[in-house]
């Protein structure tokens, strides 16, 4: 399953709906779940800075987490497709972490130039 997010604008003076908005998003996807979707809310990040929210779905397509934000009453700007690493795998080991293309192959890995002595 691919992850993706879900961005919506949040003033900092309305940060304290912050846990509100998770809870509706982690109870939409649940629902969704119940009803044989494959969707899973994973956490929510809040950029007081930027004043921008990203809520973090695992799921099988774009439009089930749409589906998941509209249930779960959040006005959202766009749902986009995100990479995630964990960086707890090695990236030179045989079947580390490494990027993938949209059909579940792995990238090659870069090689760094070498250091002139």
């Amino acid at each position: 399953m691919d992850h993706y997010l879900v961005e919506f604008y949040l003033p900092r003076r309305e940060e304290a709906t912050l846990a509100q908005a998770a809870m509706r998003a982690r109870a939409a996807a649940e629902q969704l779940t119940n009803e044989g979707k494959n969707i899973r809310y994973l956490r929510t990040i809040f950029v007081p800075t930027d004043e921008i929210c990203l809520h973090v779905y695992e799921s099988q397509a774009a439009n089930l987490v749409g589906e998941a934000s509209l249930r779960a009453e959040i006005a959202y700007e766009r749902i986009t497709r995100a990479v995630t690493v964990d960086g707890t795998e090695s990236a030179r080991s045989p079947g580390g972490a490494r990027a993938r293309n949209r059909d579940g192959s792995r990238r090659p890995y870069q090689q760094a130039p070498k250091e002139e002595q």
